[in-house]
């Protein structure tokens, strides 16, 4: 149904100051699970051949698989795009391409309440991928996908008119204050 992927441990004297290639980090899920750009790194746009491995497509997942904030899920908009993904995160992405990436977005959360207890680990509990590979989910009919291709177009375009008007918004402060 999805491929799972580690994320990467980027090095902080590979980052820039310069708002180049974005890195998303588990701190950048918000309490909507959509990613936001408050507080975020930037490494130089030449090394994206390098970290390609690592770059998020528009509608993919996200689960913190390790840590405080273990079972946290984001979903990827385009207002956060182009971006590489992180440590501490596996990203999850449909196989086949008539699935939406919101129904795996949901399936991710599905499976995620019905594991939370079984990490493992001693000083920092994590989720080892057998759980999520191995776990049978309810197959929803392929006709539903075009309500849930809707939905994920509404939030990814709302997301990005947020960005807008966020912007627009600094630029006023910003001017007066």
């Amino acid at each position: 149904m999805a491929t799972i992927q580690n994320g990467y441990a980027f090095k902080s004297k590979e980052y820039v100051a310069q708002k180049q290639l974005l890195i998303l980090r588990t701190k950048n899920i918000g309490s909507n699970h959509l990613f936001n750009k408050f507080d975020v790194v930037y490494i130089d746009q030449d090394n994206f051949n390098e970290y390609k491995k690592f770059a998020f497509k528009k509608f993919d997942t996200v689960l913190v698989m390790v840590g405080a904030s273990i079972g946290k899920t984001g979903f990827i908009t385009s207002n956060v795009l182009p971006s590489l993904q992180n440590q501490n995160m596996w990203r999850f992405r449909v196989k086949n391409s008539r699935m939406p990436g919101l129904l795996l977005y949901e399936y991710v959360n599905y499976i995620n309440k019905r594991v939370k207890g079984s990490a493992s680990g001693s000083a920092r509990s994590f989720y080892r991928k057998e759980l999520f590979n191995d776990f049978e989910v309810p197959i929803i009919d392929n006709n539903i996908f075009t309500v849930f291709e809707r939905i994920q177009l509404q939030i990814n375009n709302i997301q990005v008119e947020n960005n807008v008007l966020s912007k627009l918004r600094q630029e006023l402060l910003n001017k007066y204050f």
